[in-house]
């Protein structure tokens, strides 16, 4: 390409996938070593170009009571103005899924049905994944390998789930089969049982859907080697995709989740300086951590290794005559040089786009992410990091202002307005509060119960357990010894046990002084809710306290918002 001529931003995307369809009916030649190009057309394939992961919405980790409102149209919008055309939306396995009723979902598909629907309004494609299970667990995969009635089970589900968001749209949903497939990671089975699985319930989407793009992948979580050990699947319209986060000793360096050792990992660059490694290393107490810093050094990370991977994966597409997709990319920022990570991101992207790759950043709002918020309980507050659009090619000057999805609470009184005694009233909508704990596993569940216009209007919860529970808000005020305040919050509850009104109280180290200072108990009722109030004054040593509800043994209640009033301790 000559210098200054510049193509508009699809084209760019499009023009190396055009001439891979080219090159492969180029002449005899190429003929008799390339099979004819299998995949959707180059305008479905463009809605795959730059596309962001909706991570915090109805993944595992979400909190329910955001299901309805925890991103807004004014993000979506912000999302389109920045130059993305498409989400990924992960979903909880078990978010819709019924074992025992597989072709009817749960109460929770008008959530995600609204959902999608405003993203397909606002412009976005939609990237639909419905089975993405934490890393830690592999009981859906087990499942499927180990037990036909289940694989039966999940076929039926995904052909009905195929079927009803195929009807918003035959072009711009796209169905993911499942995400970083890794049982042969945890059984001694191996990587191909995936291969005849997958098909499986490619089969099932297929049925459903009859026009819509399905993306397939590999075993291995999802990254390169599993999709090199892949057989393209017997249709004709599918994407194949993969995961890149290489070399994670600098990508998930501070990651808890990963192991104690990578989680002690901590400033390293990228590339690799000799400098900066020292530092690393003179910093790391563990000598396990050392070593692991002196092999990335040594691996000669850069843009040429991060192209050579990215080209492993684009050579498997070209010599299968298929397309591929990055579904996930992205460094960890919580202790990652934040200049470093922008240059890996970019790289990355330069990388994939270079090879005619479309990508699914990883992710909007968390820990990845390309937006923060002040106050993330509320989601008030957005921080867009400009620097990170730019590494992603889009652009840096989309703004998103003032509050973000439907509980941002614009205009009223924040937590940092109440401690510093700017207001003495302060509202913690339930549909931000953490979510329900139950000592035995799986023993709760979570749901918004709606008003007339279907806003939320309060949150229920189910336990069915016989041990403790607890609901806690997640917002931890700062308070002063002998300050007094009171706690209030409507309940509607049924059956024999009641819940208990607290604050958790701790010190100045965040250490547990008080499960329940100032509890008290809502005694059960069914005719209506009622309004429960209680009062604490701050006992020496405590240096926050949290509203919460908690209790033991079954119960069947709903809940309204918390609100937390400082009061005179003069007063009467």
């Amino acid at each position: 390409m000559r210098a200054g001529l510049k193509l508009p931003r699809v084209a760019r995307f499009l023009l190396p996938l055009i001439l891979l369809v080219a090159v492969g009916f180029a002449g005899p030649c190429y003929a008799q070593t390339r099979p004819p190009f299998r995949g959707p057309g180059p305008q479905r394939l463009a809605l795959l170009s730059q596309g962001i992961n909706l991570n915090a919405w109805f993944a595992p980790w979400a909190n329910p009571a955001g299901y309805a409102d925890s991103f807004g149209p004014d993000e979506a919008a912000f999302l389109v103005k920045a130059g993305f055309t498409f989400v990924r939306l992960p979903l909880d396995p078990d978010l819709l899924f019924d074992r025992d009723h597989p072709a009817v979902f749960r109460p929770a598909v008008r959530f995600v049905d609204t959902a999608v629907r405003m993203l397909l309004d606002a412009g976005l494609a939609v990237v639909l994944d419905p089975i993405h299970g934490s890393s830690d667990n592999a009981r859906w995969e087990s499942a499927l390998y180990h037990d036909a009635a289940f694989r039966a089970a999940a076929a039926s589900y995904w052909e009905s789930l195929a079927r009803h968001y195929a009807a918003f749209s035959g072009d711009r949903i796209f169905f993911e089969i499942m995400n970083e497939p890794h049982l042969s990671a945890r059984e001694k089975v191996d990587p191909s049982w995936w291969q005849g699985v997958q098909a499986g319930l490619a089969a099932a989407i297929r049925r459903g859907a009859p026009s819509n793009t399905i993306i397939a992948t590999g075993e291995r979580w999802g990254g390169i080697d599993g999709l090199l050990g892949l057989k393209p699947l017997p249709d004709s319209d599918v994407v194949y995709s993969f995961h890149y986060y290489e070399p994670m000793t600098f990508t998930h360096q501070g990651a808890s989740w990963t192991g104690p050792v990578q989680e002690e990992l901590s400033g390293l660059p990228y590339p690799p300086n000799p400098p900066a490694i020292a530092a690393a290393e003179a910093a790391m107490a563990d000598p396990r951590a050392r070593a692991q810093i002196a092999r990335y050094a040594k691996e000669g990370w850069g843009p040429d290794r991060l192209r050579a991977g990215v080209a492993r994966a684009a050579d498997w597409g070209r010599a299968h005559a298929v397309p591929v997709f990055c579904g996930e990319f992205g460094v960890y920022r919580k202790v990652a040089p934040a200049a470093d990570r922008l240059r890996w991101i970019g790289d990355l992207r330069t990388a994939l786009e270079a090879d005619g790759i479309g990508w699914s950043m990883w992710d909007y709002e968390t820990d990845f992410g390309i937006v923060r918020f002040a106050e993330p309980q509320w989601r008030r507050g957005p921080e867009v990091n400009a620097p990170c659009l730019a590494a992603l090619g889009l652009d840096p000057s989309a703004s998103l202002a003032g509050g973000a999805g439907g509980a941002s609470g614009a205009g009223k009184p924040t937590l940092a307005d109440f401690v510093a005694g700017k207001t003495q009233l302060i509202v913690f909508p339930f549909t931000w509060w953490e979510r329900l704990w139950t000592r035995e596993a799986g023993a709760g569940l979570e749901s918004t119960v709606p008003d007339p216009s279907g806003a939320p209007a309060s949150l229920r919860i189910e336990v069915k357990g016989s041990r403790d529970w607890s609901l806690p808000s997640g917002f931890r005020i700062a308070v002063r010894e002998g300050e007094h305040y009171s706690l209030s919050s409507k309940v509607l509850c049924s059956g024999a046990l009641s819940p208990g009104l607290m604050f958790t109280s701790r010190d100045a180290r965040g250490a547990v002084l008080s499960w329940d200072l100032g509890s008290k108990e809502a005694k059960a009722v069914s005719a209506g809710p009622i309004d429960l109030s209680t009062e604490v004054t701050i006992p020496p040593g405590v240096a926050t306290i949290e509203p919460r509800w908690a209790g033991v043994g079954p119960l069947v209640a709903e809940f309204g918002d918390f609100e937390v009033r400082r009061l005179d301790p003069t007063a009467p």
